[in-house]
């Protein structure tokens, strides 16, 4: 995978899709962007984080139940990572503000944090997956 573009992951204007609400969930320039244009890359991307989302989001849910901020520090890093990839700034956002609840070992609302995340990742899953099967160009 090539580099996260600098700088917020809603920066940019270009090609969205939006949740429902109007919220836009995928900023497909930034998308683009962080695999320099290669639409193979950005598909291989967007199916590993369909694969690798899911566990991260349990990995959470057992971290935050059994209060290990390590585990909760390292799964929602790598949530926030992989949402920034798809310029998803609400998600990415989400999982950076329990990344540094998990670093700070407070974990205080840490559940109710993660119960706010799990429908945006919902929703950029079903963005994603309509990508993969050609119902979205993120040209247009």
């Amino acid at each position: 995978m090539t580099k996260q573009p600098s700088g917020s992951p809603a920066g940019g204007e270009g090609p969205a899709e939006s949740a429902g609400d109007g919220r836009k969930v995928v900023n497909w320039n930034i998308a683009l962007q962080c695999v320099n244009g290669d639409r193979q890359l950005l598909r291989d991307i967007a199916e590993a984080f369909l694969d690798e989302s899911p566990r991260l989001l349990t990995e959470m849910r057992r971290a935050i139940a059994s209060s290990d901020s390590r585990a909760l520090r390292r799964a929602a890093h790598s949530l926030k990572g992989s949402t920034g990839y798809f310029g998803s700034a609400r998600a990415s956002q989400m999982a950076a503000r329990l990344q540094s609840m998990a670093e700070r070992g407070e974990l205080t609302g840490a559940a109710d944090e993660l119960a706010a995340v799990e429908p945006e990742v919902a929703k950029l899953a079903r963005i994603l997956v309509d990508y993969l099967a050609g119902r979205i160009d993120p040209s247009k």
